[in-house]
Order: C-alpha cells, then sequence, then structure tokens
C-alpha cells in the first residue's frame, strides 16, 4: 500500500481490523475508530494510525485515513517499535492513547504504562509535540483493599499509590496537551496527582455509532416477541460497575409487575477470566439474582461488533450503576446515541445533569426505576435530558475540539488550518 501523501500526526491507539469496529483486548479500538470518524477530511489526510500487529493485515485505508500495523501488544519493545517508526517517517505530532490494559495487557499495571511514558519522554526529547488522552484516572480515594483485589493489584497499597502518582504525573509532565473526556477526571489529575492544569482539555466521549443489524439477537428477538420492557445493564462485567446494585435493585422494584425484565449483557474482562476471587464473586451474583427474580437475565458473551446498537435501540432504558468513576462510559455514549433515557449514578454527577442521577444505592436506584415506569413526566424528562447531551456530545463538537487540540500544535509551525 503507497502512502501518497505525507502524513503529520502520528495517531496510537489499539485499532479494529479492516471491516470491523472494535478489538476485543482494549475497548480503545472502538474509542479511536468512533473518534476519527468525526474529523473533517483534512484532518484525516494527515493522520496515520499506529496500530497493534495483526496475523494477515498489513494495514488499510479507508476515508483518507491511513491504519498501519507497527507494535506488538504482548511485547514490553512496543515502546521502541513505536519510537523508531515515528522517527523514520518523520512526525511533528504524536498524539497517544493511553489506557492501562491497552498496551502490552500482559505487563500491566506494573510495567507497561510506564512505558508509555518514557516514550513520550524520548519523543519530547526529539523535538516532537506530544498528546495524550487519558482514558480512566484512580482518584487516590479509591485505593483500598477492595480496590487492590478487584483489579489484582499485588503490591501494597503505599507503593500502589506512589505508582500511580508516578504515572498520571509522568503522562501530563511529558505530554504538550492532555484530553480527558469529563471534568471529573480532570478534577482527579489536578487535585491528586498534582497536574498542570494548563495542560488539560476536556472533549467528551464521542457517541459509538455502529451499522444497525435488522436481525436481532435471539435474546433480544425472544423478549420483543413476549412484548418484555428491557432494563438495560450493558458492557464488560468489572467490580467497580455496580452490578450488585443493579441487582439488588430489583429486591425493590417488582420486574414481574412492571412486565419487564432485567437484562445483563457483556462478557468478563480478559484480565479476570482465570481470577478465583472474581469468578467466586460473579458466580455468587448469578446466584442472588435467581433468588431475586427470575425475570433478571444474563446474556453473558462478548457482543460483536453489528449486535450492539440492537441493545440499546430495544431496550426501554439503561441504567449506568458505577461505584467508582475512574473512567469514561462506553454504554452512556451507546446510550445516549440511541436516544434511550438512562439512569446513572453519583459518580456522574459532574459528567450529566443531574437529572440523570439515580443516587448510590440498590434502594434509589429501585427506587427511580418505579418512578420511570409510573411517571410519564419523569420519563419525558430523562428522555429530553439525553437528547440534550446528545448535542453536548455530537460528532460535530467533538471533531471541532479535537481539530482545535491539532491545530494549536502546528501554530507558527506548519501551515495547518
Amino acid at each position: 500500500m503507497e502512502n501518497i501523501k505525507k502524513r503529520k500526526i502520528a495517531f496510537i491507539s489499539a485499532f479494529a481490523r479492516k471491516g470491523h469496529d472494535s478489538t476485543q483486548f482494549s475497548a480503545i479500538g472502538s474509542y479511536s475508530k468512533t473518534l476519527l470518524n468525526t474529523l473533517n477530511t483534512q484532518d484525516r489526510e494527515n493522520i496515520e494510525v499506529l496500530a497493534q500487529i495483526e496475523p494477515n493485515e498489513t494495514g488499510y485505508e479507508y476515508d483518507g485515513l491511513l491504519v498501519s500495523r507497527v507494535w506488538r501488544k504482548d511485547n514490553l519493545l512496543f515502546f521502541l517499535e513505536l519510537l523508531f517508526y515515528v522517527m523514520r517517517k518523520g512526525f511533528k505530532v504524536v498524539h497517544i492513547q493511553q489506557e492501562v490494559y491497552c498496551f502490552a495487557p500482559k505487563y500491566a499495571p506494573y510495567i507497561s504504562p510506564y512505558l508509555l511514558v518514557l516514550l513520550q519522554l524520548l519523543l519530547r526529547l526529539l523535538g516532537i509535540k506530544v498528546i495524550v488522552t487519558i482514558h480512566g484516572v484512580v482518584p487516590l480515594a479509591y485505593i483500598n483493599k477492595d480496590f487492590t483485589e478487584n483489579n489484582k493489584v499485588a503490591t501494597p497499597l503505599i507503593i500502589t499509590r506512589h505508582g500511580l502518582k508516578t504515572l498520571y504525573y509522568g503522562l501530563v509532565s511529558t505530554a504538550n496537551k492532555v484530553i480527558v473526556h469529563n471534568e471529573l477526571i480532570k478534577g482527579y489529575l489536578i487535585n491528586d496527582y498534582g497536574a498542570n492544569v494548563n495542560k488539560i482539555i476536556v472533549i467528551p466521549l464521542p457517541l459509538y455509532t455502529y451499522p444497525e443489524n435488522k436481525k436481532n439477537p435471539d435474546i433480544l428477538q425472544k423478549l420483543k416477541d413476549q412484548k418484555k420492557k428491557i432494563i438495560l445493564f450493558f458492557g464488560y462485567l468489572a467490580p467497580y460497575k455496580g452490578l450488585d446494585t443493579f441487582i439488588k435493585a430489583f429486591q425493590s422494584f417488582n420486574l414481574s409487575e412492571n412486565n419487564a425484565v432485567a437484562l445483563i449483557s457483556g462478557s468478563i474482562p480478559k484480565r479476570l477470566v482465570n481470577d478465583p476471587k472474581y469468578l467466586k464473586w460473579l458466580e455468587d451474583l448469578k446466584e442472588l439474582s435467581s433468588k431475586i427474580s427470575k425475570d433478571i437475565i444474563w446474556d453473558q458473551r462478548f457482543i460483536p461488533d453489528n449486535e450492539i446498537q440492537s441493545y440499546f435501540i430495544n431496550a426501554d432504558i439503561v441504567v449506568v450503576p458505577y461505584s467508582e468513576g475512574i473512567a469514561s462510559s462506553g454504554p452512556l455514549a451507546h446510550s445516549v446515541n440511541a436516544n434511550k433515557p438512562t439512569l446513572l449514578s453519583e459518580v456522574f454527577r459532574d459528567v450529566v445533569d443531574d437529572t440523570l442521577i439515580f443516587g448510590n444505592t440498590s434502594e434509589e436506584l429501585g427506587s427511580a426505576l418505579s418512578k420511570f415506569f409510573l411517571d410519564n413526566n419523569f420519563k419525558d424528562t430523562l428522555l429530553n435530558m439525553v437528547n440534550r447531551q446528545k448535542e453536548l456530545w455530537s460528532s460535530r463538537n467533538i471533531g471541532k475540539l479535537t481539530h482545535g487540540v491539532y491545530r494549536e500544535l502546528f501554530v507558527n509551525e506548519i501551515k495547518y488550518d
């Protein structure tokens, strides 16, 4: 494949194979493709995506965007592979998508995230400008025994705290610009990790759009045939996502009386598939759900790209009950994009309008669901707020804000407009 134009921006990220929208090992693959689709023609023609090496695929081009397979995802030399490629191609700006388990996930969280800091430092020493998008930040208040156990962190708490301080301070200090997805994460970086406020730019998570599959997955078609109302929990079944709160809410909200089902759709995070304590936690939740209601349905699998939109289109309401606000939420973006009423926990209070916040407890969630099914005015209010969020997070706005970051770094260096 011949690159007919010299590209100015290296966009480093996990990225989907040709014809796909996501990567199974990292949600960053979905984000990056969605973000790049919001950019204008000139931006796309100036970008080369430096993606993970995939068998039998050297790279591809679509709509002016060039995707090259450059680094090995399970190799600690990934940062050198990226560095040498950037030097050889002569990029002026590098935009890195940072997520702890994206690069060399076998060696996370102890080694590979810090190699990304080293990469940024080396790039800056070479005179290359660096943008880093930080997709999740752990506030210091969350670092306790439960957090380290849930995330398989073996180091003592004091070392974990110092390690995270080194990581986030390093990421910010070695970058020209830092992008985060909401004010909450920006606040964590500034207040907990001493980040330079002038470097940080808030650009919301883009709204994911996948081609609609005309044929519903079997489980959705079955519920549709039964005329059931669907309360949806969607995404990786990670402990911090509040799955226990979601399930316990149906102790107070009667699914059967409301002709509704609680649909839990998603898979186990790869880093936890063989973790005995996590698997015990998940089995205990399944047992609890079976005792609470037969209408709590588990659809435990990796949902392929062509089915994702169907889940949100068919849902009556989406619940995002995270217990920790350490990352942005893909399910929230999907829900807003599908114009679905959405209820969120307190960790999203600085992210969305307060109207969408149910609280923190299962009792508060049960109460909000009861209100949703009984009060049409409340239902309309939720929908109006979701539509307002959709405008704020529109492709037009996301693309414009991202273009502004790129343009600022090229001022007085090369023409870029």
